[in-house]
């Protein structure tokens, strides 16, 4: 019988391949050979991993939808689990993570991981698949060598204050994670000191030790949030759908939602498909019943302060304005794309730290 479990966040970035690991397997970075000559050359070494990254990330999306993600989201939000979960934006995570200067491939944990993940067919070995995973990429500084993200090497992380860090060697059970990361089994607590995960029954701050959830009690259950609410639960407010795929009905026990297309009456009972990413179940008389539609576009009317994915609500909550581009204000509005909101309310790209942090 297929276990589905609820995957930290640490986890999840552990099957993106963002946490690396060494080997003197294939080095891509500065310094490579563009075109023929000794070693792979950047030109066939990226086109041979294109293959391998894009295989990885099938394998894993495919895992992640069967063990991590509550089957009734999969149901009522279909668009952001293919948002969240997409081939192309896994493959880029990987070629990111590939290109940082004194960052290396290994072959052997690459195969490792795959094997892994396509084996896991009832989604009982999360903890063998994030060990494995984890050794696909690392970096090759020593402690104390600057870096940026990645690039330092077993055992250490990039600790740092601004653009640059310094590799300092990974936190354990009670020293400081001032950047928010500890060692295997740990994690970094509100106080900012590394501490060991809390068991069930245990009290938690949001994260509990693997296949436990933190509820709203702030206390480790079983079995994830897939299972927070079950039917027939009492309840006081909701019942965490679309996780869950409940409501909480009249009588304040918890019943499963029907799911509506575009077009149909919506709502806390009929559950607007996709209104978390594409569309909305609009409530103009604030009555509790709605219509399922489509996010209005710019320059429309918002609907219960919700847009489209290309504008935002202004800050009236009467109309769609514009996203801001690169150099243009976000005090009133949100940035376009990947862009970040700096402290002088300006959008800017992000920084691309591994061209400015040498060792």
């Amino acid at each position: 019988m297929k276990k589905q479990m609820f995957v930290t966040l640490t986890q999840l970035t552990v099957m993106m391949g963002l946490v690396l690991a060494a080997s003197p397997a294939c080095v891509l970075g500065e310094g490579e050979g563009e075109g023929e000559g000794e070693g792979e050359g950047e030109g066939e070494g990226e086109s041979n991993l294109d293959a391998e990254f894009t295989a990885l990330a099938t394998a894993e999306i495919a895992w992640l939808r069967a063990c991590a993600v509550p089957a009734a989201t999969l149901e009522l939000e279909p668009a952001l689990i293919d948002q969240l979960y997409s081939v192309a934006g896994f493959v880029d995570s990987f070629k990111r993570s590939a290109a940082l200067d004194d960052v290396v491939f290994n072959r052997a944990s690459y195969d490792a991981c795959l094997a892994a993940v396509r084996a896991d067919d009832d989604c009982s070995d999360v903890t063998r698949i994030s060990t494995v995973c984890q050794d696909i990429f690392r970096g090759t500084r020593a402690a104390g060598d600057g870096c940026s993200f990645a690039e330092c090497g077993v055992g250490l992380v990039c600790i740092s204050d601004d653009a640059c860090g310094i590799c300092t060697a990974t936190p354990v059970a009670g020293e400081a994670c001032p950047d928010f990361v500890c060692a295997d089994g740990l994690f970094c607590n509100d106080a900012q000191v590394c501490a060991t995960l809390p068991a069930a029954g245990q009290a938690c701050d949001s994260v509990c030790d693997e296949g436990l959830f933190c509820n709203d009690d702030r206390v480790c259950v079983e079995n994830g949030i897939d299972n927070d609410f079950s039917v027939g639960d009492a309840c006081t407010d909701d019942c965490h759908a679309p996780s869950t795929g409940l409501y909480c009905g009249d009588n304040n026990t918890c019943q499963p939602v029907t799911l509506v297309q575009r077009g149909a009456v919506c709502s806390e009972s009929a559950y607007c498909v996709d209104q978390q990413t594409n569309n909305v179940c609009n409530d103009d008389d604030d009555d509790g019943v709605g219509t399922c539609q489509a996010r209005p576009s710019l320059g429309s009317p918002c609907a219960n302060f919700v847009c489209d994915n290309n504008s935002t609500c202004d800050v009236e909550g009467e109309t769609c304005i514009a996203l801001a581009g690169v150099g243009e204000s976000c005090a009133e509005t949100f940035c376009e794309g990947d862009l970040d909101c700096d402290e002088n309310d300006v959008c800017v790209a992000f920084d691309e730290p591994a061209t400015i942090c040498p060792a």
